[in-house]
């Protein structure tokens, strides 16, 4: 369980990061 709310997290981080770059 705790696994899945960290890749999400880490998921949701990327997802960010590239908008950004973008």
């Amino acid at each position: 369980m705790h696994s899945i709310g960290i890749m999400m997290k880490e998921e949701k981080k990327k997802q960010t990061e590239t908008s950004w770059e973008n």
